[in-house]
């Protein structure tokens, strides 16, 4: 769920020694499969940027199965596909 991927983004910015990041939701796509469930795709563009490199990008493809609780719409399941990544050089000084 939420924590899950709260505490693995957490646990990757520390190792990586990222500095900042942006990350992008967009081209959002839905489908209901029924009144309280649907599966949403899109793209996700990805930068972090540290001291020891230029920005790192990656390009994922993301898809989300989504319930509808008494709570709200929640994600259940989702699958992320990286298809494509960048690093540029570091910024001369």
């Amino acid at each position: 769920g939420s924590a899950m991927r709260g505490a693995l983004a957490q646990m990757g910015f520390q190792m990586a020694k990222f500095t900042s990041t942006h990350h992008q939701l967009d081209t959002l796509q839905v489908e209901f499969n029924g009144p309280e469930n649907a599966t949403v795709s899109g793209m996700i563009t990805a930068t972090h940027f540290s001291d020891h490199q230029g920005p790192e990008t990656h390009f994922i493809h993301w898809t989300g199965t989504l319930v509808d609780t008494d709570d709200g719409w929640r994600i259940v399941a989702e699958d992320l596909s990286t298809v494509g990544h960048s690093v540029l050089p570091k910024p001369a000084e």
